[in-house]
C-alpha cells in the first residue's frame, strides 16, 4: 500500500504540475487574443462617390453554402467542431441518433477539431471530444483525450476522466485516472471513479481499481460516493 501511496503521489504532483501549466497557457492566450490582427478598413457604400473602389456582390454572386459532411471529402476543421459542440449539447437519446453519423468520420472529426482548440478554450468543443472519443471508443485518440485531464474547465476534466475508461490500455493510463480522483471538483472525481472501473474491466485487473478506491472512502461528495459504490458493485458481480 505505501508503495501505492508513492505511486499515486507522484502521479498527483504531474497532474497538478500539468494543470496549472494549462491554465497558465490559456490565460496568456486570452490576454494576447486579438491583438496581433489588423484593423479592417471601413467599406464604401453604393453612395460614398469614390470612385475605383470595389463594391460588394450581389447576393446572386456570392458562392452557395457549405454542402453537408460527407465521408468522401472529410469535414473541415470548422465543420467539425461544430458536429461536436452540437454531440456535446445533446441529450442522450439526441447522441445516439448522431453516433452513426460520426462513425463514419469519427478520427477525422477528432483530429480536425484538436487543431482548433487550444487548451482551456472553447470548453464545449473540449467536452465533445472527450464524449465522442468515448462513445466511438477511438483508441487511437487516448494520448489526445488524456491531456485533457489537467484542462482548466472542470466539465472537460470530468469527461476525459470517464474517456480513458473507453479508450485508454495500459497501467499508466489507470495510474494517471488515480491521481485525478484528487480533483477539486467532485464531479471530476466522480467520473474518474467510472473511468477507473470501465478500464479495470478493459484490463482485467478489478483488484488495482479496488486499491484505488479505498482513498475515497473518507470522500465527503455524495457524487463520488454514489460512483464509488456502483463500480464495486460491478466489480463484484465480474
Amino acid at each position: 500500500l505505501a508503495e501505492l501511496e508513492a505511486e499515486i503521489a507522484t502521479a498527483q504532483a504531474n497532474y497538478q504540475a500539468a494543470h496549472d501549466a494549462e491554465a497558465t497557457r490559456a490565460s496568456r492566450a486570452d490576454s494576447h487574443a486579438g491583438a496581433d490582427l489588423p484593423v479592417p478598413k471601413a467599406l464604401p457604400g453604393p453612395d460614398d462617390g469614390r470612385a475605383g473602389l470595389p463594391r460588394p456582390p450581389p447576393p446572386s454572386a456570392l458562392p452557395p453554402p457549405s454542402s453537408p459532411i460527407s465521408a468522401s471529402r472529410g469535414p473541415t476543421p470548422v465543420e467539425a467542431a461544430e458536429q461536436l459542440r452540437r454531440f456535446a449539447r445533446a441529450t442522450a437519446d439526441e447522441r445516439a441518433s448522431m453516433i452513426p453519423d460520426l462513425q463514419k468520420t469519427g478520427d477525422l472529426v477528432l483530429a480536425a477539431a484538436q487543431r482548433l482548440r487550444l487548451p482551456g478554450t472553447d470548453p464545449e468543443l473540449g467536452r465533445g471530444a472527450a464524449l465522442a472519443a468515448r462513445h466511438l471508443e477511438i483508441t487511437s485518440w487516448a494520448s489526445s483525450i488524456r491531456r485533457m485531464l489537467s484542462d482548466p474547465d472542470a466539465g472537460v476534466r470530468a469527461e476525459a476522466a470517464e474517456a480513458m475508461g473507453s479508450v485508454g490500455r495500459g497501467m499508466a493510463i489507470m495510474t494517471a485516472l488515480a491521481a485525478v480522483l484528487t480533483d477539486r471538483d467532485p464531479l471530476v472525481r466522480a467520473a474518474a471513479v467510472r473511468g477507473l472501473g470501465a478500464l479495470g474491466k478493459t484490463l482485467s485487473r478489478p483488484d488495482l481499481v479496488r486499491q484505488r478506491l479505498l482513498l475515497l472512502q473518507n470522500d465527503a461528495s455524495t457524487d463520488v460516493q454514489q460512483a464509488r459504490d456502483l463500480v464495486l458493485a460491478a466489480l463484484d458481480k465480474a
